[in-house]
């Protein structure tokens, strides 16, 4: 399998020479930076006539990164995990492709040294460490690939003396690196090529190409489980030399297997809308009779999604075609309504109350909360319940756990995974182990992602039990599960006090508490979806990206509901905390 790199320096401006090397190179994975294109703008229609599906983080004028793949390509972030509110560079995106966890990178230049963009970089660098630390030790391969834009030794520059004072080669720039590397990753091209002065970029200035005065940059770093894989590692440093070329040559490693089978599938295709809809399509807004009820859409060109063009309408056009599914899990339950009247980007609140505020054809139910404050509920029904609260602009539909016939007692208990700074893998890690203590003592389980990062995991209870009940019982499984993986999980309640660790979250498991529902879309990029698991697709390379607005009915009509049995029957707890004390 051959995995490149390549800083293009412009994609549209040198497209013919990545066409012309791809032809000619023919890797397998490729990841590529400095794109200098907006999001709209990346020639994808190109990259697949050529063979590569594609994901991609765009940006006006500068920065970019795409990772090419002639097989399946999954998106895993879009970004590192953290924060920097002082940038927002499109740096850093990561995606499972051919068995491989792949982050490309392009890391900031930081000239000139000293000053905020130095600064800057030395703060990317650490949350690039701080993310490759979750890494490194994955069963699962990974490799960290791209423009690191630093040189590591003398060996990696042409002339180091030049060089003392240039944010690349800087001692706090080179420690960084060597503070990477020295998690336990290896750095394929020295370690294929101890001693060797290879470059991998050439200034346009002064014939430096001619004059072969290069220096290292881009860099390939491959975790403990695909380290022994590495056979080869070159530059193809005649590509430089094309007319108009990039000022950086395709970099490459070959690892020991052959790559997957090539498949025609793009991850960044634009799917097909859902072509039915109950609405007007010349039509602004409109009342429609749903359920006997009256109901009015209003502003339906509205975008909720901007990076995707995601309107109103269609968010109302999913809710009506999921409700066969949705609503039986929303009949009879108390509703907290969170409202995005602006999208996913604009301010949003939540609304319990709605005395004097539903239509006359809606449920409620006077309700008297934790606090003592006396509120009167919206209790769902029917498809006009869901669609009247998606009018409201609720994009997330949150249902109590418990129904208004037995409002203290849960139908299901739910085990929420909420990941901080850890792959999307390690949820998945943890999901298994879930599992597992619930399998060893007979317990039915079933899993869906929440949408965003994380996953939740129910358990029938059939409104048997208390909350406090339902609340122990989870705190009796997150216990067991934190037991087996401590290294990445915590059970403290507070944020400050986890450590940057995954929360098993058994606290949902009290009254009132809502999360979004199953089926429910997400305010997230990509309008994802929160969908029903079954347990052979919790497994790496999952990712929250893969159920959307777009493909989510679609999967439905062939999968049916794989959630129904959460609205069953229900355990007998008392056996199975007696099951539970004789296994464990």
């Amino acid at each position: 399998m051959k995995i490149a790199t390549y800083n293009i320096n412009s994609i549209n401006r040198r497209l013919e020479n990545l066409l012309r090397w791809l032809q000619e190179a023919k890797p397998d994975i490729v990841c590529l930076q400095e794109l200098k294109c907006e999001q709209h703008k990346f020639p994808e229609r190109q990259l697949k006539e050529a063979g590569y599906n594609a994901i991609w983080q765009g940006q006006k004028s500068w920065n970019g990164v795409a990772i090419l793949s002639k097989t399946e390509i999954k998106e895993l972030h879009d970004d590192l995990p953290g924060e920097d509110e002082e940038f927002t560079h499109s740096r850093y995106i990561e995606a499972f492709t051919n068995g491989l966890v792949i982050g490309c990178i392009y890391l900031p230049n930081g000239n000139p040294w000293p000053g905020p963009k130095f600064d800057y970089k030395l703060r990317w660098f650490q949350r690039l460490a701080d993310h490759a630390k979750d890494l490194v030790n994955r069963e699962l391969p990974v490799i960290l690939v791209g423009d690191y834009n630093v040189m590591p030794t003398e060996l990696d520059t042409y002339k180091p003396e030049k060089y003392v004072n240039n944010a690349l080669f800087r001692p706090e720039t080179r420690e960084a690196y060597r503070h990477l590397v020295d998690q336990g990753w290896t750095d394929a091209i020295r370690t294929l090529h101890p001693n060797e002065r290879i470059y991998t970029f050439w200034d346009y200035l002064r014939q430096a190409y001619e004059r072969n005065a290069g220096l290292r940059l881009d860099h390939f770093l491959l975790n403990k489980a695909i380290a022994p894989k590495l056979i080869k590692a070159g530059v193809d440093k005649l590509v430089r030399g094309w007319e108009d070329s990039s000022d950086h040559a395709p970099v490459w490693i070959e690892l020991a297997g052959k790559a997957a089978k090539p498949t025609k599938t793009m991850k960044k295709e634009k799917p097909e809308k859902p072509a039915k809809s109950f609405l007007d399509e010349s039509k602004d807004s409109q009342t429609v009779q749903v359920d006997g009820c009256p109901l009015t859409f209003n502003h339906l060109s509205k975008v909720y999604w901007p990076q995707e063009g995601i309107t109103k309408r269609d968010m109302f056009n999913y809710y009506d075609q999921v409700a066969e599914y949705m609503v039986p899990y929303l009949k009879d339950r108390p509703m907290s309504l969170h409202r995005f009247p602006d999208g996913i980007n604009g301010l949003a609140f939540y609304q319990k109350d709605v005395k004097d505020k539903a239509p006359d054809c809606m449920s409620t139910m006077p309700h008297t909360t934790s606090d003592g404050v006396e509120k009167e509920y919206l209790v769902a029904k029917n498809k006009a319940s869901l669609l009247w609260m998606a009018s409201l602009g609720c994009i997330e539909i949150n249902p109590w756990f418990s129904r208004v016939g037995s409002p203290d007692n849960p139908d299901f208990c739910v085990i929420d995974l909420d990941p901080d700074k850890q792959h999307f893998d390690q949820v998945i890690e943890a999901a298994q182990k879930v599992r597992e203590v619930l399998h060893a003592i007979d317990v039915p389980c079933y899993p869906k992602t929440s949408g965003s990062t994380g996953m939740h995991i129910y358990i029938p209870l059939g409104a048997k039990y208390t909350y406090d009940q339902s609340q122990m019982f989870a705190k009796i499984i997150v216990t067991l599960v934190h037991k087996q993986i401590p290294e990445f999980t915590s059970l403290e309640r507070m944020v400050k006090n986890r450590g940057g660790k995954m929360y098993l979250d058994f606290l949902q498991n009290r009254p009132d508490a809502t999360i979004a529902g199953v089926y429910s879309l997400r305010p997230k990029p990509g309008a994802t979806v929160s969908m029903p698991l079954n347990w052979d697709e919790v497994k790496p390379g999952l990712t929250m990206c893969d159920f959307t607005i777009h493909n989510a009915i679609g999967r439905l009509k062939e999968t049916g509901d794989l959630f129904h049995g959460v609205l069953g029957e229900g355990i007998d707890l008392v056996k199975t905390i007696q099951k539970a004390q004789s296994v464990f």
